[in-house]
Formats: C-alpha cells, structure tokens, sequence
C-alpha cells in the first residue's frame, strides 16, 4: 500500500537527520573547521531544494475544460488537463495518480504517471482510460505529488480533477436471441382483445418507460406522485416478461464485472429481438433504490435509462430480499401476468430453479438464459451445472452463456 506523502516525508527526515549526525561526528571530535563542511553542505542543500519546492508549488495551477462523458463498453475515454507552472524555476519532477472506480463503487485501480514542467510553461497531461465494463464510473486524476529538487520530499499539489462516465453496453453480433414462435402464438391465443374507449379499464400502474401518452390516466395521475397507465383486458397480461437477476455466487470484483455485463447485454439483445416479433414485453429488474422495477425500453435513450437505474450486481446471499428468484415469483404469481417468461440469471440456485419450475407449473412458457464466468475448468464447469436435469423435466427450455474473460 503506497504511504501517505506526510508519512513519507516523516521517515525521510529522520534518516536525513540520521546522516547530518553522522557526518557531524568526525568534524566535532577532529576540531577542524573544514571538516564541518560536508554536514553544512548537505543541511544547506536539503533545505534550499524544500524551500525552493515550496516557493514553485505555491504558482502552480491547472487548467481543463472535459465534462461529463458516455462511451459504449470496451471502448476508452480521453481524459486531458494542462498543469500550468508559472514560475521561473523548473519543476523537475512530479507524479499524477490516476484512478477509476469498479462496478460495485471500490476503487478499482490507481496508477502513478511521472512528468516535468518546465519554467513557465504549460504540461499537457492527457491519457486515455478504456472502459471495460458496464456501469457508471468515477475516474480521474486523484492527486498530484511535487517532488523537491532533490528528490527527498514529496508535497501534495492539490490538484484532482473527477471525470464521470457513463458506460453503456456494447451491441453483440455474436449473441443472437431467438424468441420459440410456438410460446409467442400461445400468448397471442389466450389473450383477450378489448377495445378502450378511454373510460372501459380494468385497473391503473405506475407509468414505466415506453408506455403510450395516450393511455395516461389524468385524473387519477392528478392525485398521485407519479403519472398511471390504464391496463384494458390485454394490457393485464403482458406477452413477455424478460427478467434481470441482479446476483451472482462470485464475490471477485472483476469476475462480477463481467458476468454483469453478459447478464445485462443478453437482457438488450431480448428485447431487441422482442422488437421485432409481435409481442408485447417487459423488462423486470433491481432498482438502484432496492426495488423491483418495470420498463418497456422502446428506444435508446430508454435503454439508457434503464442501465442508469438498474442495480448493479451483487454476491448472492448479501442479505437482499431482492432477487431473480424473488422477481420470478412475484411475475408468476400475477393474475394476467406474462405467458412467456425469459430469466437471465447468474445465479441459477436451487431457489431459483424451484420458482422456474413453479411459474411453468403456473402455465408460463419459461426460457432461461445462464450466464456463468469464463474459463471454468471440467470440474467447476461440472459444480455450476449439476442440477439442471430438474429443469428439462418440466420442459423449461435453457441456453448456457460465457462470459468474456476479466481483464488481465
């Protein structure tokens, strides 16, 4: 772990004091006035090079115009500042350190880079910070340390400057996803198609993303803290519901990382293959509040949206009540709920498995997606898929997905 500036300029001065003591020695007991030389020399020097660092350290400054950022995952973010040096006096040496945060909000990285200004003059410091995974991410330069001229001390500028980005997900040409038509159709027939007239409803939700203006239900809307939809017949069954497990049995930040971005990825690519089929969908998920949530995401800046507000992953068995198997139950329990229901879950646990199993026993047509880490061996790969026979029994069809490999 890298030691404060204070603390590192407290264990340099004593061995600084340490050496003017030894050489301090020779010079008190030979009784030579010359022989005081090399501890002056050194003593004079040494505050020289702190005072002089001092006096350049008040006259810097920095100057950056960046703001705000977004960028599709895997690609990077520029990240640039001038550091402005207006004294007269050279700055030999001084050290950025740039970090960026993970998807849980830790401190994923911190990486030291060195530079020299020279007298007044401008440092361009510019560097570019690759985004590998999906989230809303704080980076950039947390401080900035000024070294003496020669090299002993070190003297905190100041200086830090905060970038944020918001990474959403890359589209995939590799991860196709196919809708059963046979599923589709059976939704399609037991629905029940009922014309409103604006008045004939058979109950109000809270609005979600993608929801008709015109189905707004003003007046009640007037008395409400958030706008309601009017549900007529067919609205009270939803054809798809597309569900969003927010946990993994993996506590490695990294490898979380990544198992959220193929969860979140394959949940776009359903709904863009929802897009074009003829049935309605739903997008149920973890809010960053904690809360089950509902979208319909019918453009980009809805998907947006909806990466905005969703939770990230978290280590299965943190003590949430918030769930895959917890939202699985819940849709599956709805009277007028969806006919066709696709999990995209990481963690296929005996619980979830259980409610999968339920809901099709509740009539529901379920397709799951599992996505499990890259790179296991036969014998995890064994472990992570033992149990799943349960799952053909009650014909709940299943597709097993690999995560991308956690950067090196």
């Amino acid at each position: 772990m890298k030691r404060s500036a204070a603390a590192d300029n407290i264990i340099r001065g004593v061995a600084l004091a340490a050496v003017l003591v030894i050489l301090i020695f020779p010079a008190y007991y030979s009784s030579r006035i010359y022989a005081y030389f090399p501890f002056f020399a050194v003593l004079i020097l040494t505050a020289g090079s702190v005072l002089l660092t001092l006096v350049v350290k008040r006259r810097i400054r920095f100057q950056s115009d960046y703001t705000d950022t977004e960028c599709e995952r895997g690609r990077s973010v520029p990240f640039s500042m001038n550091i402005v040096n207006d004294n007269w006096f050279i700055c030999p040496r001084a050290v950025a350190f740039i970090y960026i945060t993970d998807v849980l909000g830790g401190t994923d990285s911190v990486t030291p880079a060195a530079f020299t200004m020279a007298a007044r003059g401008v440092s361009d410091f510019s560097f570019d910070i690759r985004m590998d995974h999906i989230g809303e991410y704080k980076a950039g330069i947390s401080s900035v340390e000024l070294y003496d001229f020669l090299g002993i001390f070190r003297f905190p500028l100041g200086i830090s400057e905060e970038l944020s980005v918001a990474v959403m997900p890359r589209k995939r040409e590799d991860m196709e996803f196919e809708l059963q038509e046979q599923s589709i159709s059976d939704s399609m027939d037991q629905s029940k198609a009922v014309v409103s007239d604006g008045f004939d409803y058979s109950g109000v939700r809270e609005y979600a993303m993608g929801d008709s203006m015109k189905r707004i239900h003003w007046k009640i809307s007037a008395h409400s803290p958030h706008y309601m939809t009017k549900l007529t017949e067919t609205s009270m069954r939803n054809d798809l519901a597309i569900i969003m497990d927010p946990a993994a049995p993996i506590t490695d930040r990294e490898t979380l990382a990544c198992l959220y971005d193929a969860v979140m990825e394959t949940v776009l690519s359903a709904v863009h293959a929802s897009e074009h089929s003829e049935a309605d969908y739903q997008v149920f998920f973890k809010g960053k509040d904690g809360t089950v949530q509902s979208v319909v995401p019918k453009s980009a800046e809805d998907e947006k949206l909806f990466v905005r507000n969703s939770a990230v992953i978290s280590p299965a068995g943190s003590g949430d009540e918030v769930d895959g198997a917890s939202i699985v139950r819940e849709e599956a329990l709805v009277s007028g709920g969806s006919s066709n229901m696709i999990v995209v879950t990481a963690d296929l646990s005996e619980e979830m498995t259980e409610e999968l199993i339920s809901a099709r026993q509740f009539g529901r047509h379920v397709h799951v997606v599992y996505v499990v880490p890259h790179g296991l061996d036969s014998r995890e790969r064994e472990e992570t898929l033992s149990g799943l026979g349960a799952l053909n029994e009650y014909d709940i069809s299943l597709n097993i997905f690999e995560a991308d490999a956690p950067e090196a």
